[in-house]
């Protein structure tokens, strides 16, 4: 085989393994945060206290230098504390401790909760966004990128100054914690009621079972189209905002594309045809020799969902900024209270653990 022939084909196998196999990034990081958190979890309990010289020290000192007959008893200074090295066999022990610490086990349960809930929302929000406002996926991208990250940045911020400065003891920052939760949620259920009226599609919404349309009383059936059962392949007829299953559904002959948007021609279940002269096309081929088209319509039929108008989508977005910052203000706070709660040798311990079983729901 020639260099070029097995360039071609490692060219075009790892082409179709970089679509199927997306996942692996999901893979990789688990593993750098598994990584980071074994890191966390290895730091020495106790870190090792800076040597200082105390005055009566420096008197000692100066003493000796100068000839004095008076004679000064001044204590040795004490060796600085040295922590017993941790060993991996201590780490069954210290795990063991550290679960037996109820007020951090439900300090962690509670986070799980908070994760789970965010995790749920963060995996279908672009999806419930498409669906419901019915808008380009460039624009959903944003919105759910930007603006919950920005109320993130700025909850963290908030809530480390807000404590820093009012100097919070761990029991009001468990207040803080409760009444930013129910704040969260109730941004939550609030955006139940910030939805849009679901649009009725041709070939779905009007027949008893969309997968076996051949026996339904419908136009397509009526002009011999041998369409396929529930071809989701979405038409939009912008005269009557209707949007139909496929371009057989709507009865359309003929099609062309200009510039980047598809146009449909001679659609006679349609309710309004096209009286303009339809461009250079092609004709669909879901249509039998025996068929006559009538011309003549007022109709434009695109490719796609005709678009909703809805007004809910904006005040969507600022809600669940409003949630997301909520639920980041405490933040800071939650991990002064995780140092808190558990034991001086445990700190290390306690944040590797944390961040382990978070990592789950990232």
């Amino acid at each position: 085989m020639l260099p070029s022939q097995i360039k071609n084909v490692a060219n075009s196998i790892f082409g179709r393994c970089r679509i199927s196999a997306w996942y692996l990034g999901f893979i990789i990081a688990g593993l750098g945060v598994m990584v980071m958190a074994l890191l966390i979890s290895c730091f020495p309990s106790v870190l090792a206290k800076t040597s200082k010289k105390l005055p009566a020290i420096k008197m000692e000192h100066e003493l000796q230098q100068q000839p004095s007959e008076i004679t000064l008893n001044v204590p040795e200074p004490k060796a600085p504390y040295k922590s017993p090295p941790v060993t991996l066999k201590d780490l069954p022990v210290n795990l063991l401790r550290l679960l037996k610490n109820y007020t951090y086990v439900i300090k962690l349960f509670g986070q799980l909760i908070s994760a789970f809930a965010m995790s749920g929302y963060m995996s279908f929000m672009t999806k419930f966004m498409k669906e419901q406002y019915q808008l380009p996926q460039s624009i959903i991208n944003l919105a759910g990128s930007l603006p919950p990250i920005c109320g993130w940045l700025v909850g963290v911020s908030l809530g480390s100054i807000f404590i820093r400065y009012f100097k919070l003891c761990p029991r009001q920052i468990c207040y803080v914690m409760a009444t930013c939760s129910l704040l969260g949620s109730a941004c939550f259920f609030a955006v139940m009621a910030l939805g849009c009226d679901k649009e009725p599609i041709v070939g779905v919404d009007d027949v008893l079972d969309p997968y076996n349309m051949t026996s339904a009383d419908v136009c397509m059936n009526d002009r011999n189209c041998n369409c396929l059962d529930f071809q989701f392949s979405p038409i939009c007829d912008k005269a009557t905002g209707k949007t139909y299953v496929s371009a057989c559904t709507a009865g359309c002959r003929t099609a062309s594309r200009i510039n980047s948007t598809k146009y449909y021609y001679d659609c006679i279940c349609v309710t309004q045809q096209n009286e303009t002269s339809a461009p250079p096309s092609f004709e669909l081929k879901f249509w039998n020799a025996s068929t006559t088209i009538s011309n003549g319509g007022k109709s434009e039929i695109i490719s796609g969902v005709c678009p909703k108008h809805c007004s809910n989508f904006v005040i969507y977005v600022v809600v669940m900024t409003i949630s997301t910052l909520c639920f980041a203000f405490p933040v800071s706070g939650v991990l002064m209270l995780q140092f808190r709660i558990v034991d001086v040798d445990l700190k290390s311990l306690a944040s590797g653990v944390t961040t382990v079983v978070m990592s789950a729901f990232d």
